[in-house]
């Protein structure tokens, strides 16, 4: 079945302010709270046919667009980390 790009398109112009500002607040980053929250509907456009039919598929975006920023922040730490490592006086 192809999917209904026109009501994705009605979720995702409903939904997007609402799901970046709950992201951003969680994040306190703007930056990261934008690429998560285009995270979020990237993988709700894929699986659209599932989510559609969920009672919340904001919610699931949400959580998808929270652990995408989280993961982000994991990887920005260790990113940090590593340059500060690389620094580092050898002894």
């Amino acid at each position: 079945m192809e999917p209904d790009h026109g009501e994705f398109e009605q979720f995702f112009t409903a939904e997007y302010d609402a799901v970046l500002r709950s992201v951003e607040a969680i994040t306190g980053n703007r930056e990261f709270a934008v690429d998560a929250t285009q995270d979020g509907f990237i993988r709700a456009h894929l699986h659209w046919e599932t989510i559609r039919n969920y009672d919340a598929p904001a919610a699931w975006v949400r959580r998808a667009a929270i652990n995408a920023s989280r993961d982000r922040e994991r990887s920005e730490r260790r990113r940090r980390g590593r340059e500060v490592a690389a620094m580092a006086p050898e002894d």
